[in-house]
């Protein structure tokens, strides 16, 4: 039996020790990147700024239609020329680069 995204994500997590995630929504849960979005900011509140992070212009794109933040991943599946052609709010080279964000 196949895993769902949502539990598939969860286990990646799990297998590499990340803690402290709130909510995992897959696309079994939820298609629109923007719909999604706008259920974690209903879910988890506006306390802090959101932010949106992605690897492709698709997600920058995304970020910006949902009125988050967008974060590029330099090590993700597009150049990190594209994502600065789609104007990412921030540019991420290291894991480490997401706790300088605000």
């Amino acid at each position: 039996m196949r895993l769902g995204q949502k539990a598939h994500v969860e286990g990646v997590l799990a297998r590499h020790g990340v803690g402290g995630i709130a909510e995992v929504i897959g696309s079994d849960t939820e298609t629109s990147k923007v719909r999604k979005i706008a259920l974690a900011r209903e879910h988890h509140g506006d306390g802090l700024k959101p932010w949106y992070v992605g690897d492709t212009v698709g997600d920058i794109l995304e970020a910006k239609a949902a009125g988050v933040g967008s974060v590029g991943v330099a090590w993700g599946w597009q150049a990190v020329e594209k994502l600065r052609a789609a104007s990412s709010d921030f540019i991420t080279y290291t894991l480490e680069d997401l706790l300088l964000l605000e």
